[in-house]
């Protein structure tokens, strides 16, 4: 979901929230006048921006200083899957150099039941004529279900670090 939507969102679940606030008060003042549909109408608006903001969704952005398809860096995205269901993700990758990009298979699919997937940057991702490039990273997938992160591991010294923390 993007930050624009989000804030749209937002907005109009605010401006339910005191819909439902101004005639809920308005209806205890004066109980004679009629302002239980206005009063009912904002509060259906609340709970559908609140189901709309929650089970929509959201895009995961990432901004990476460097990224590499290198393969002594085996550089990885990983994806774990918190939930009972199957889930599908898609990742966006938009170079600051604005370069070629071609997606691998693995940039879409589907994450098992409580498991994790370990995507190799070259297999999601190439970029024309470089192995380390400054992207930006969008993943598409239900913030409720899963957590992404990004690790590095140098074959040499075995050495396995996360590059970016776990949302």
């Amino acid at each position: 979901m993007s930050k624009q939507r989000n804030a749209i969102i937002f907005i109009i679940e605010i401006v339910a929230f005191l819909g439902c606030l101004t005639f809920a008060t308005l209806w205890l003042i004066d109980p004679e006048k009629n302002y239980e549909p206005k009063f009912t109408l904002c509060t259906i608006i609340f709970i559908l921006t609140e189901i709309l903001r929650r089970y929509s969704k959201p895009t995961y952005p990432f901004v990476f200083h460097t990224l590499s398809t290198f393969s002594d860096y085996n550089m990885c995205f990983n994806l774990v899957n918190k939930s009972k269901k199957k889930v599908p993700y898609k990742i966006i990758v938009t170079t600051v150099e604005e370069a070629k990009i071609t997606y691998g298979d693995a940039a879409e699919g589907t994450i098992d039941p409580h498991s994790t997937l370990l995507l190799r940057v070259d297999d999601v991702v190439k970029i024309a004529g470089s192995t380390k490039f400054s992207a930006s990273v969008n993943v598409e997938a239900n913030r409720n279900d899963i957590n992404i992160f990004v690790t590095k591991a140098v074959l040499e010294t075995k050495e396995i670090s996360e590059i970016s923390p776990s949302i």
